[in-house]
């Protein structure tokens, strides 16, 4: 395997899960790794449009669950996702666990 102009790598294997200050903040499109970027709970999409897609992910990117259409509903991300994605859905807001 090569990396070029990638900066610094640092190994993380195994390391504790620790929620960055932000992971509860609204979330817009994007991938955020589950415990870390992103609080587990429920969260509510403030969008109106109908090309909303969300994805809860294992830690080989399989899709867990998904949806694909109106924007303005909920979904419960489990804290055993690995990763969640977001798109078209307008600002996600955190409800609590």
């Amino acid at each position: 395997m090569e990396f070029d102009g990638c900066g610094k790598w640092e190994y993380v294997q195994n390391v504790e899960k620790a929620l960055l200050p932000d992971a509860t903040s609204p979330k817009g499109d994007g991938f955020y790794t589950v415990g870390v970027e992103i609080a587990a709970g429920k969260w509510r999409s403030t969008g109106t449009g109908d090309n909303c897609y969300w994805a809860r992910l294992d830690g080989k990117q399989n899709t867990l669950d998904n949806h694909f259409g109106s924007a303005g509903g909920t979904v419960s991300v489990r804290e055993t996702d690995y990763e969640v994605s977001f798109d078209g859905c307008g600002t996600w807001e955190y409800l609590g666990p």
